[in-house]
């Protein structure tokens, strides 16, 4: 999967604060030029953030491309529906939607209450993987916990999948609405990733311009699947005695430690999110989350069921990693902790890594040498002058 990340060298600085900001050491500098591993990269946009340049972007497919199809769909996801307190205002967005030139726009609750119905049956303990920040994180950082990721599908994909079927003499141009930067990479346009049956996602606050000038009294009937629309949102999503609920990445980080080490066994569904409150903090929606944690209560649903849709993941992802046992991890750490007890320790970045920690990993994983560290080089230069 191709990061949605994208370094623009005539604006950087190296001042370094993506790399000191990167959680998962996917940046590493080479030569002034910021390099982001595609392999460790998952999408958090947390250097974007702290990028004070703006030499990071992300961006989706345009508009334009709409006209390559004949039969275009727009997928709207749950999560921008938590930003409004009636679904009068809905029903205008969806027919603001459908006027920039899509035949249909298709609300994916119902493909999301059937990834969260088939997760409750699965057997315990068990990872919601519905945000793909928190499903790389897993793979690259936590493989002994592997085998707990949930088996469905995003709900994108569910919905492509079904949509394909039923349509299948159309040609099907398929767009998702993207709530945050990671949700961009769900698709083969514009980041090459052609395992997914979406063709295009596009960064809702890149549209909102385009949504904005088409919203008119007009409306289009839309029915909102209630068990799906409750599990988009932290606030709303449907409780149970042994579920965790976690909101923020470093939440998730720290259950998934907690989880590996088995300090969290009392429970047996771990339902993670990237971002604030859920799907509806994601950073390329409009408003802000804390304004719609409780927006649910004034929206009506409906409880429904299509047995058609099949909420299973089908794909194997090109960068699967290869499970761990534990271990094998313990084994992983003790390399690490002889390599760092070689290194300086002083975590100054100058070898482009963000510590000295990571420096320690990528040396154990064969992805680095000693030889990065310039304080080594000096010494070891200082040595041989004597």
């Amino acid at each position: 999967m191709k990061p949605t990340i994208i370094f623009t060298k005539a604006k950087c600085e190296a001042c370094i604060a993506c790399l000191k900001a990167c959680p998962m050491n996917a940046i590493v500098i080479d030569n002034g030029r910021v390099k982001i591993e595609a392999n460790r990269c998952i999408n958090c946009i947390h250097c974007l953030e702290k990028c004070p340049d703006h030499a990071l972007i992300t961006h989706g497919s345009s508009l334009d491309t709409i006209k390559d199809y004949a039969y275009p769909i727009c997928l709207v996801p749950s999560s921008l529906l938590h930003h409004y307190q009636n679904n009068d205002d809905i029903k205008k967005l969806f027919a603001a939607i459908k006027k920039l030139g899509f035949k249909e726009v298709i609300s994916l609750s119902a493909f999301e209450a059937a990834a969260y119905h088939y997760f409750q049956t699965e057997s315990k303990p068990r990872i919601a993987s519905f945000c793909p920040v928190v499903k790389r994180v897993v793979k690259y950082d936590y493989p002994t916990l592997l085998e707990y990721l949930s088996k469905t599908d995003y709900p994108s994909e569910i919905a492509a999948s079904y949509l394909r079927h039923k349509r299948k003499d159309k040609d099907l141009g398929i767009f998702l609405l993207a709530e945050c930067s990671a949700k961009l990479s769900l698709a083969k346009h514009p980041y090459e990733n052609y395992q997914y049956e979406v063709d295009h996602a596009l960064a809702i606050r890149d549209i909102f311009p385009a949504i904005k000038a088409c919203l008119s009294d007009e409306s289009l009937d839309v029915v909102i699947n209630q068990d799906g629309f409750y599990s988009a949102n932290m606030a709303s999503y449907p409780k149970c005695e042994r579920y965790l609920l976690g909101d923020g990445l470093e939440k998730a980080f720290d259950v998934l430690e907690k989880l590996e080490f088995k300090r969290l066994e009392k429970f047996d569904h771990y339902v993670l999110f990237a971002c604030f409150n859920g799907c509806p903090g994601g950073d390329l929606l409009w408003g802000n989350p804390y304004s719609c944690q409780n927006n649910y209560r004034y929206i009506m649903t409906e409880r429904m069921e299509d047995k058609d849709i099949d909420p299973l993941n089908p794909r194997v992802e090109k960068d699967e990693v290869i499970k761990a046992t534990f271990k094998e991890r313990i084994a992983f750490f003790e390399e690490v902790s002889k390599v760092l007890k070689t290194l300086p320790g002083y975590d100054c970045a100058a070898c482009g890594y963000p510590g000295c920690r990571y420096l320690a990993e990528a040396i154990v994983k064969k992805e680095a040498s000693r030889d990065h560290c310039r304080l080594l080089k000096t010494e070891d230069k200082i040595d041989e002058d004597k």
